[in-house]
């Protein structure tokens, strides 16, 4: 148990950037998931299709997703992939 324990301490995490382009706009949620998109404050998001960028060193996955409704007050955006 120690050894498993300091073999966790030693690795590193691999941290991953999540970018949301709202048309012009590039958004930086602080959750994404295959059905929503959170953020810190209100996005007030521009359009109904969002493209979800996610980077991870030199991998970089690129998605996009409908906006479903919301309250334009909502940090929790409901979307649904393309």
């Amino acid at each position: 148990m120690p050894h498993e324990i300091a073999e966790r301490k030693s690795s590193q995490w691999v941290y991953a950037a999540i970018t949301l382009r709202d048309s012009e706009r590039i958004l930086y949620p602080t959750h994404v998931s295959h059905d929503r998109v959170i953020f810190a404050a209100p996005p007030k998001l521009k359009t109904t299709r969002v493209e979800i960028v996610i980077t991870n060193g030199s991998d970089e996955f690129r998605s996009l997703a409908d906006v479903l409704p919301h309250d334009q007050d909502a940090t929790e955006i409901p979307i649904r992939s393309c």
